[in-house]
This record gives C-alpha cells, structure tokens and sequence, in this order.
C-alpha cells in the first residue's frame, strides 16, 4: 500500500499488519512512517538502504530499540528490483514463520 505519512494510520488498521518495508526516499517522511508502525506488534519491519540510513531513521522516529531491518532482504546477490523484491519477500516469509533464511544444504551438513 502507499499513502501520504499523515493518512498511514486513517487508510490502515496497523494491528493487523504483519510486514512493512519503508522507503519513500524522503528521510522525514520515512522517520514518520516509522514513528506510527513502531507503536504496533508487527513481526517484520524493514528500510530499504544501506545501515546507516536504518540508523539515522530509528533515532529520528525515537525508536532505537525496536528490531528495525535494514537493508531489507536476503543476501541472494540482488541488484535489479525483481531480485531484491524477491529477497525482501524470502525474508519476510522466513520471518513470519521464525526462519533464519540460511541455506537448507548448509542446515543438513551441519545436522550430518
């Protein structure tokens, strides 16, 4: 969904959100959506960019201690938008379903 910050909270009922990935390139505008789905349950809650960026806008929304991923998505080599897309969707359904996303070969030699 996409919505201005000021309608996020009027157009969605956040307590049955369980995924949100921000990135509108507009720092103000991301640390505000970030202040309002920070009050609320929501299993995975990611930026797009790099780590610094994640940094700068949990301090600005107020909310260092809230488990806020970013980069958002898999380590899958993802350079075009299809791929990362990809990568973001993998890692919020190994989240949702309390996965680390590792490599299922890797699990079974360690298993072996």
């Amino acid at each position: 969904m996409q919505c201005r910050p000021a309608q996020l909270s009027a157009s969605t009922d956040l307590a049955e959100v369980d995924a949100v990935v921000i990135m509108s390139h507009h720092l103000e505008n991301d640390s505000a959506y970030l202040g309002q789905v920070a009050g609320f349950d929501i299993p995975y809650i990611a930026v797009l960019g790099p780590a610094a960026r994640r940094d700068r806008l949990r301090t600005r929304a107020g909310c260092e201690e809230l488990d806020l991923k970013g980069p958002a998505g898999l380590d899958i080599g993802a350079e075009l938008p299809a791929a990362v897309a990809l990568s973001i969707a993998a890692e919020i359904h190994a989240v949702l379903n309390r996965r680390d996303g590792r490599s299922l070969t890797l699990k079974t030699r360690e298993k072996g």
